[in-house]
């Protein structure tokens, strides 16, 4: 059990972290200025399947949580 709850902590802080490290990455690309007679055009594109992935994953973490907060420090 203690085995286990080791691995959801870890599991947690890599989905965390490679979700932090994916928006930096995104941050530390410059951006070029665009010329005066340029128009701002913003292009955004969302796959419906990867969000809905992303949050049933958030889902089932969640519920994970939930049970290990009800664990009592002699129960592991």
């Amino acid at each position: 059990m203690r085995k286990a709850l080791i691995l959801l902590i870890l599991a947690a802080f890599v989905v965390l972290t490679a979700g932090c490290a994916e928006k930096s990455e995104e941050k530390a690309a410059p951006t070029p200025k665009p010329t005066p007679t340029e128009e701002k055009v913003t292009e955004v594109e969302i796959n419906v399947s990867d969000v809905e992935g992303t949050l049933n994953e958030i889902a089932s973490l969640e519920k994970e949580l939930a049970n290990l907060e009800n664990i009592t420090f002699e129960e592991i």
